[in-house]
């Protein structure tokens, strides 16, 4: 029993006096503070509580004083609940070893308390992936009620739309997305409850963003698809929900769509893809559209993946495999033709997750590099992994360092057949570039970042959220809420790191596509044998065939736009459209047009996949 006689005997001195409290190992439960609140609200010049050890689900109340310092670490806290509230006035909080606490409560934790400085023993960073994700929400929110529920918001059925719609609205990448659905709420709520009135679309000012968008508005170009812009000729074959127990589960956002390698044919594929959200790794063959194979990693979510082959055994198709990772911080090695999980690798000290892996197939097929996110960004790390099948570990070789505090997006390995040059790295802050030549023979190496690119005309803080080849001498960046996806040489970037140190330069378009205006992030593009696609806010599919002679224009449309389409399933219990053998029936269902994440095509370009936001692995015939 927390009472004032106990507190007093404790630290020998009158309550009101009472500057540091230890209250530590005592198996205390949040019973026993609620008991006691009488006399803990006469601690009125506390400045450091310590209660680690105890079993506290929840935050103790600590309105009634100042108190700076708090130690909770080992106990049993929760999920912060939608309308937590935390003493404003703590500078140093310490969570560890609570293992419900992840970096999404972590990330909580740092919105309910604003003056926050220390966190878990770590410098809270001035300006990182929480800031990006509040100021995109507030500002898509806001914009979100004015638009389009600027007379609703005073009905009850009004404000539970505008709450449905603010929980999906994308933010930051895809490990912090149950953050980003708390704040999301959370930022709603006020927007709803602020007497101040909404403004519109078009009372907001111009931001440094705009810049390529006002470039289109002046050449006439549009953010959205005009009706002569042609659609293409691509059937839907199939429009699969198979991340989620339940088929019809539409909040499992899909992150990461890649085809099989073809060992025997270089750069050919097969008609196998993997995809991955949610906790499973799916295997589809494109021309049936049946799910081979599956992976389930319980409670993960997964990101990232990336193929490879077996190098005790590189000319066998049975020995693929592929690497995946997701919020634990771990990555997964797999053998899809034998489903077993060969390795997990612990990429990173710390809590954070992994965004990005790649292999460095076909040239060095055990070559294997990850890029996790940390919860301190200034730690984060790229990492060089040896995958060893025959085994039971895998070696690191090296580190990459230099990201300082910025979070990796993708990698990209350019010109692999021709050995190993250089790793890019997309980032929340710009472009990063690493000389990895020799990497496949490193032993516990560190190298330093050789160069930083930025992209002329915009801030150097956008998120460069997609990176990739198109063609031997020409790579694609696209950059968030820019409107437009870039087009510049290789060559003359590797030109500028060669014996680089850390020099930051601006890279120089050679064409500059135009693209969705959308201010969504995270929409990642491919590229393929000429052929660039990217996906947008509603479903469609953007396909470019860009001219990159020196005559051609400087900016360039779309060769055509692909729309979301109606697909046919297969149901049962419903008034007969087209019925089947088997007494189901196949209806139209017009599935709603959601944002695409990532997209890929098999080297024959005969199929399109594409991974949605919603739960659907669509795969579309050409």
């Amino acid at each position: 029993m927390i009472t004032k006689s106990f507190l007093e005997s404790l630290t020998g001195k009158q309550i009101a006096n009472i500057e540091n409290l230890n209250l530590s190992n005592k198996n205390l439960s949040d019973a026993d503070f609620e008991d006691g609140k009488d006399a803990l609200s006469e601690l009125v010049a506390l400045d450091t509580l310590d209660v680690s050890g105890n079993r506290l689900k929840k935050f103790p109340d600590l309105t009634f004083s100042d108190c700076r310092v708090l130690n909770i670490s080992h106990n049993c806290l929760e999920a912060f609940p939608l309308d937590a509230e935390m003493s404003w006035t703590l500078e140093e909080i310490d969570t560890r070893g609570n293992p419900a606490l992840d970096i999404n409560e972590r990330f909580k934790i740092r919105e309910l308390v604003p003056k926050l400085k220390l966190l878990d023993g770590e410098t809270v960073p001035e300006n990182d992936v929480f800031f990006t994700i509040k100021k995109t929400l507030t500002r898509d929110l806001t914009k979100l009620a004015a638009e389009k529920f600027k007379d609703e918001l005073a009905e009850e059925i009004g404000q539970e739309k505008f709450l449905k719609r603010a929980r999906r609205t994308p933010a930051g990448p895809k490990s912090l997305r149950d953050f980003r659905t708390w704040l999301a709420e959370r930022i709603a709520t006020d927007i709803i409850n602020s007497d101040a009135p909404v403004k519109s679309a078009e009372e907001e000012v111009s931001t440094e963003n705009d810049f390529y968008k006002n470039l289109k508005k002046k050449r006439g170009m549009l953010g959205v698809p005009t009706t002569n812009t042609p659609t293409g000729k691509w059937t839907p074959l199939s429009a699969l929900q198979c991340h989620s127990q339940h088929p019809k589960k539409t909040d499992v956002a899909l992150w990461a769509v890649e085809f099989e390698p073809d060992v025997i044919k270089n750069n050919e594929t097969t008609h196998i893809f993997a995809s991955c959200g949610g906790d499973a790794l799916c295997f589809t063959n494109a021309k049936t559209g049946r799910v081979q194979s599956k992976f389930i990693e319980p409670e993960e979510s997964l990101f990232c993946c990336s193929w490879s082959v077996d190098p005790q055994n590189p000319l066998l198709q049975m020995e693929t495999m592929i690497a995946v990772g997701g919020k634990f911080g771990m990555v997964y090695i797999m053998k899809p033709h034998t489903g077993h999980c060969i390795h997990r690798i612990k990429a990173i000290r710390g809590l954070g997750v992994i965004n990005s892996v790649k292999f460095a197939f076909p040239k060095h097929p055990e070559l294997l590099f990850i890029a996790p996110a940390l919860n301190d960004p200034s730690k984060n790390v790229i990492s060089a992994w040896r995958v060893n099948t025959n085994s039971k570990s895998c070696q690191k070789l090296m580190e990459l360092h230099g990201l300082e505090s910025s979070s990796p997006v993708k990698m990209c390995l350019p010109n692999l057949n021709s050995g190993l040059s250089a790793l890019f790295l997309s980032t929340d802050h710009g472009v990063r570039v690493w000389d990895i030549r020799g990497a496949e023979k490193a032993q516990k190496e560190k190298r330093e970042v050789a160069a930083k690119f930025y992209h002329p005309n915009l801030p150097d803080t956008v998120i460069v959220d997609s990176i990739e080849q198109l063609d031997k001498n020409h790579m694609i960046t696209k950059v968030a809420d820019s409107g437009v996806i870039f087009i510049w040489t290789l060559e003359g970037v590797e030109s500028e790191i060669e014996g680089a140190t850390g020099e930051e330069y601006h890279l120089e378009p050679v064409k500059v596509l135009n693209w969705s205006n959308t201010d969504k992030v995270y929409l990642n593009c491919f590229a393929c044998k000429g052929k660039i696609y990217a996906g947008d806010e509603d479903g469609q599919i953007w396909k470019y065939e860009p001219d990159l002679s020196h005559d051609s224009p400087e900016f360039q449309e779309p060769k055509e736009v692909i729309p979301w389409p109606i697909v046919k399933r297969t149901t049962t219990g419903t008034p007969p459209i087209i019925p089947l053998p088997d007494n189901s029936f196949l209806e139209q269902v017009p599935l709603e047009a959601t944002i695409i994440n990532d997209l890929a095509t098999p080297a024959s370009g005969r199929y399109l996949v594409a991974a949605t936001n919603n739960n659907i692995v669509l795969t579309l015939k050409g």
